[in-house]
């Protein structure tokens, strides 16, 4: 009889068991079957919205001449470079063209423009099609500007400091693909278009520019680098570009920079301003380009190098496209991937096997633009995770208030339908997310510990959903750290000191001084330091009558006023002004040294400064 009650006792065991497995396994895979919905009005949601529907890009190029339809939008027409483009000059201007596809599919929009000279700024556009917006990022797209450096020697100061060069908008006729600006796809939008005639709306909001023509194509495959047959060896000496030197930018930030504590960036000097790099951390967004002009002396193959430091993203690589003479030569360079280190560190593309092209003799151009590379699909996949977090956020406040009450219960498993659910399917993805991270940059540890700690907070939300009331304001934090995350990794600073152009058979230049020659640099650096002012900007005067004036900002922002004042104020009254950089302006005051005029001071530091003066006089009675 006791054997026959264990018996049974057995068998209910592994009935509940064997039951509640199955009901585990059904909602893994149920969880696991599940899909983290795009945020809505984002790209990814208008492409979700299209599920179904085959992803075929049909190799049509369809070329529409915009003074065609110049008429029919109300817009005038102008000739520039030898051809002739319509004028969009006010906001609110409009240009509607119709374009005829053979093929349903996925295409490509791209605008052969210029930009006319205006206020400097990027040209903002809204794109519509057959007059509707099909996601937000169509409401705000921009065609950069071009910017030239002045070619040749930097200007110098009256102590032989390198000052910043003028940046001059030049007027270039190019095309510009359609993508997001904030760098969350990795390829150019794609807009899915049925057989037929279709509208496309062009409608300006800020900036002037002439549109040439309108292309609805999809870009050919590129093929994957392979080794060229046959090689010959290129006798001429490799090409070093200096790439503070650039010809031309797309955005006024991207201006030479100076590094003044390393003597392998060239040129150098130990006392001296020198400008030497270029990009940094201005170099960090989408449709940021930069392009560089060289000449080769000899047709042959040829491979690229680059001196770079990008300490900027701890543990992260920053990713470049880079196009030579205007195009990819091959697949992988639409992204290079320039790892983190925290010193100056040279790579040759190909790494430890070079990647050889091949250059006519004549000039050429090589131009490089900021890309997420193949972690966009990640960030865009964790900022729909922020939405849906916010969202849940906002549901629970609505029932706590955002000060609850720690020692209710308030029920918001029962009171929120699927609240549970969806805080584990958000841990899922993003758990996924994060190894997914892990495998493509090969880096762990602080550069993922958001997403491991929200991961374990909401895993232990779905365990014990009674103590989310107490730890709501950590909760808030951790989504704001998540939205931080994916700020911090859609930027890809990087800064460029030298790009080595090398013929087949020839080794890539070095530039490393020995460690006698940089710590000789280092010494003469140091001595020079007590003689030298680091403080002031631009020239400096020490006869006639003289204006000195203090300013507490950073050097670039100082060099931009004194470039000001010398070439208006200076120039037409003919009086000098000494500009330096002091944020010590109540202590110089204090002892009698103060400047004439002092800038970008605090709004209470006048007051300190009328107290101080009186207590001086009564002092002085």
């Amino acid at each position: 009889m006791f054997k026959r009650l264990i018996s049974m006792w057995l068998m209910v065991v592994l009935i509940l068991i064997s039951s509640s497995t199955v009901t585990a396994s059904e909602s893994i895979n149920k969880q696991e079957s599940k899909k983290l919905s795009a945020k809505p009005g984002t790209y990814y949601s208008y492409i979700d919205g299209l599920e179904g529907i085959e992803p075929l890009c049909p190799e049509e190029d369809i070329r529409i001449d915009a003074t065609l339809f110049a008429e029919s939008s109300n817009l005038d027409t102008i000739g520039l470079f030898e051809k002739n483009a319509v004028v969009l000059s006010d906001t609110g201007d409009k240009l509607t063209v119709k374009a005829t596809v053979e093929e349903s599919g996925f295409y490509n929009i791209a605008f052969t423009y210029a930009a006319i000279f205006a206020n400097g700024s990027d040209i903002e556009y809204t794109l519509e099609i057959d007059n509707k917006v099909l996601f937000d990022g169509m409401k705000k797209l921009i065609l950069p500007r071009t910017f030239g450096i002045a070619m040749g020697d930097f200007p110098q100061d009256n102590r032989g400091n390198e000052l910043r060069p003028d940046q001059n908008e030049v007027q270039r006729i190019g095309e510009y693909v359609i993508e997001d600006a904030e760098g969350v796809t990795e390829k150019p939008y794609g807009f899915y278009l049925t057989p037929g005639e279709h509208e496309l709306s062009f409608t300006l909001q800020r900036e002037k520019v002439a549109i040439f023509e309108i292309r609805v194509f999809n870009e050919k495959e590129i093929p994957s680098y392979a080794i060229p047959g046959k090689l010959s060896e290129i006798t001429t000496e490799p090409i070093i570009i200096e790439a503070e030197h650039a010809k031309y930018t797309t955005s006024s930030m991207l201006y030479p920079l100076s590094v003044m504590n390393d003597p392998n960036t060239t040129p150098s000097d130990p006392s001296k301003v020198r400008l030497n790099t270029i990009g940094g951390e201005n170099w960090v967004y989408p449709s940021q380009t930069i392009l560089w002009e060289f000449e080769t002396k000899q047709s042959g193959y040829y491979c690229f190098g680059f001196r770079y430091l990008q300490n900027f993203n701890s543990g992260m690589d920053s990713h470049r496209r880079i196009k030579i003479d205007g195009e990819y030569p091959v697949r992988e360079m639409k992204d290079v991937s320039f790892p983190y280190d925290s010193s100056w560190k040279s790579m040759t593309i190909g790494n430890e096997e070079p990647y050889y092209f091949y250059l006519e003799k004549g000039n050429h151009t090589i131009e490089m633009s900021v890309t997420t590379g193949d972690i966009a699909k990640l960030i865009a996949t964790v900022d729909d995770a922020v939405y849906k977090l916010s969202e849940i956020y906002r549901k629970i406040i609505t029932i706590t208030g955002t000060s609850p009450d720690i020692y209710r219960d308030y029920y918001l498993d029962e009171m929120i339908p699927d609240l549970m659910d969806n805080m584990q399917l958000i841990s899922t993805v993003v758990k996924s997310c994060e190894t997914e991270f892990i495998e493509r940059t090969g880096v762990k540890g602080g550069e993922t510990a958001t997403l491991t700690q929200i991961c374990y907070q909401l895993d232990d939300f779905c365990v014990n959903p009674h103590t989310i009331p107490s730890r709501l304001s950590t909760f808030e934090t951790n989504i704001s750290s998540l939205a931080t995350w994916v700020m911090d990794n859609r930027e890809q600073p990087l800064e460029i000191d030298k790009i080595y152009v090398t013929g087949y058979g020839n080794k890539q230049p070095s530039d490393q001084y020995n460690i006698f020659e940089c710590a000789w640099f280092s010494v003469k650096s140091f001595l020079l330091s007590f003689v030298t002012d680091y403080s002031s900007v631009g020239n400096v005067y020490d006869n006639g009558e003289v204006i000195n004036v203090w300013i507490s900002s950073g050097r670039d922002q100082a060099e931009i006023v004194k470039s000001m004042i010398d070439s208006d104020f200076s120039k037409n009254h003919g009086i000098p002004v000494n500009f330096a950089i002091s944020s010590a302006l109540m202590q110089a005051v204090m002892a009698g040294k103060g400047p004439d005029v002092a800038m970008n001071i605090s709004r209470g530091q006048p007051v300190n400064l009328a107290l101080y003066y009186i207590l001086f006089l009564n002092h002085l009675l």
